[in-house]
């Protein structure tokens, strides 16, 4: 809301500089999506189009980013609970706090810890405990180096 541009720094060294739509879609590193809200982060290895993580292989489309060691970074809200098709993975619904507007899942799926948030208006009601598939759309997946 107060700038058109946003330079961001740690410990005095410019680390994006950017509208500030593009941190949240797509931060150049995952210390910049950890300080603008990202949560959900998964290591693994990008060969082409695709990574392959401990959740087996996602499709990320194209990412201007080299093969080998990467993490796969995806906003809470992007991540579609209860959606079946590409890069569905299983996961069990370990908490959720309804908070009017929208609510709030902490899922686990073979040992990785993902946050969701979802529409209240066009939720269903998923409990703890509930085996539920989770799909992470490629559009929203962006990859980062995982030296940073």
């Amino acid at each position: 809301m107060l700038a058109d541009r946003i330079a961001l720094m740690f410990d005095g060294v410019l680390h994006q500089f950017d509208e500030p739509n593009v941190f949240y879609r797509r931060p150049a590193s995952a210390r910049i999506a950890k300080f603008f809200g990202g949560l959900n982060f998964l290591k693994g290895t990008k060969r082409g189009e695709q990574v392959e993580t401990c959740l087996g292989m996602i499709n990320t489309g194209p990412q201007p980013i080299a093969d080998g060691p990467v993490i796969l970074t995806i906003r809470p809200e992007n991540l579609r609970l209860g959606e079946e098709g590409e890069n569905q993975v299983r996961s069990v619904i370990r908490s959720r706090v309804y908070c009017g507007t929208h609510a709030r899942y902490k899922v686990e799926s073979d040992g990785c810890h993902f946050e969701l948030i979802t529409d209240a208006s066009s939720m269903q009601c998923f409990q703890e405990g509930d085996m539920v598939p989770i799909r992470f759309p490629h559009e929203s997946i962006w990859l980062v180096s995982p030296e940073e």
